[in-house]
């Protein structure tokens, strides 16, 4: 499987680890590259990004409604493999609960932070918010098993993602840039999937939007206490932590909290 993994080298490196990041459903390595990639390999971090099979230009396009958790697990595996050095994991939403998987088996990365991160227990109570909210959007999307209905509207898109002060262009460039997810992993973070937290060795920084129409507080909260993990919650800010309004607040707290782990 060939995939999509960036590597962006800080001109001042002054990190010794980098920074791998693992984007979340129908999203792909472009949603770190705007603003969360410039802002840490000014800080002095090599980034890594990747786009998980079928998601922007790895290969598995045509089998992506199939792909499931555990083939992004390997994904992951992969990237590491070719990175080599003990990297620190920041993932969002389905990214998260991708690295909690390897969390539960693995040791060999220096820190993970997952931002707005599909809690453990799975994603039932946000899967029933949005279809009150979007009723049509989730039935076509069922039938049709696909998540691109979510993503042919900008309001659906700004609801889902965005604080209602996003900027317009922000909101525009990531609708065009959104894509279906596989209905697998779907239903793998609904129920088939699941799995029990347990505390880990590595450190862990837990990230809650106050503003989150996805992820639930407390059902994130609990995940974060059964890894042993750090749960903050920034006020103000929406699902797509790394692009919504206050993202660099986010960035710059990650950053402060990695170099307290250093």
């Amino acid at each position: 499987m060939k995939l999509e993994i960036n590597h962006f080298k800080s001109h001042n490196r002054v990190h010794e680890h980098p920074i791998l990041f693992v984007h979340g459903m129908a999203h792909a390595a472009w949603c770190w590259e705007w603003k969360f990639v410039p802002f840490f390999t000014e800080k002095g971090y090599d980034c890594y990004t990747i786009s998980l099979r079928g998601h922007g230009m790895s290969e598995g396009k045509d089998k992506l409604r199939w792909w499931s958790i555990n083939d992004y697990l390997e994904d992951l595996e992969i990237a590491l493999n070719k990175i080599g050095d003990e990297p620190i994991l920041i993932g969002h939403s389905m990214g998260g609960f991708i690295i909690q998987k390897y969390l539960l088996e693995k040791k060999k990365i220096k820190a993970a932070i997952l931002l707005s991160t599909v809690p453990a227990n799975g994603m039932l109570k946000g899967s029933i918010k949005t279809a009150s909210k979007f009723p049509l959007k989730f039935l076509k999307g069922n039938l049709r098993l696909s998540t691109a209905p979510f993503s042919e509207t900008e309001y659906a898109v700004k609801t889902l993602c965005f604080s209602d002060e996003i900027d317009p262009k922000i909101l525009t460039e990531t609708k065009a840039h959104l894509q279906s997810e596989s209905y697998r992993a779907y239903i793998d973070m609904l129920f088939l999937n699941l799995h029990q937290p347990k505390p880990t060795e590595v450190p862990a920084l837990f990230l809650h939007a106050e503003n989150d129409f996805i992820v639930d507080k407390s059902h994130h909260e609990k995940t974060a206490l059964g890894f042993g993990g750090k749960f903050e919650e920034i006020k103000g800010i929406a699902h797509d932590i790394m692009l919504d309004t206050k993202w660099e607040f986010a960035a710059n707290y990650i950053d402060n909290w990695i170099n307290k782990t250093e």
